[in-house]
């Protein structure tokens, strides 16, 4: 099945809009075009999301409800939030800037890791370890030679 405009303008968009309180389920969906262009997008009254590819990968963005511009908050959230890459790829955090201000480096054989625990008021947040072992480290190093 397909679903498409007519007429000779170059820009066309295609609506589907529900009545009332009313949903459209597209089951499952595959959009595609061109790397830069926005492939996929969901539109609220004030703010939206859009899904990209360009030359720097995929991106999932929080946007205004132009879909256009205006950068807003995204948020996940989820019961529990796993986020994962294959093979030796890093995950990279960062900010404003497409240099990373922190990794999370692969290691297939690791059975110890980290766990970041926020505090109530008045108490200290903690940094952890959890794992198999029963005497697990934390180690900084640092670069360079000082």
């Amino acid at each position: 099945m397909s679903i498409s405009t007519g007429g000779s303008d170059t820009n066309r968009s295609i609506a589907i809009t529900p009545a009332g309180t009313g949903t459209v389920n597209l089951g499952v969906t595959r959009v595609s075009g061109a790397d830069g262009g926005i492939q996929f997008g969901v539109q609220g009254a004030t703010r939206g999301v859009r899904f990209i590819t360009s030359s720097f990968g995929s991106a999932i963005e929080g946007v205004d409800n132009t879909l256009l511009a205006s950068y807003q908050p995204l948020n996940i959230i989820a019961s529990n939030l796993g986020l994962y890459t294959v093979g030796s790829n890093n995950i990279s955090f960062g900010t404003n800037s497409s240099v990373p201000q922190m990794y999370v480096s692969p290691n297939a054989t690791a059975v110890n890791a980290l766990v970041f625990t926020g505090g109530a008021t008045g108490n200290a947040v903690t940094i952890s370890t959890t794992g198999t072992d029963a005497n697990r480290r934390i180690s900084v190093t640092a670069g360079g030679t000082e």
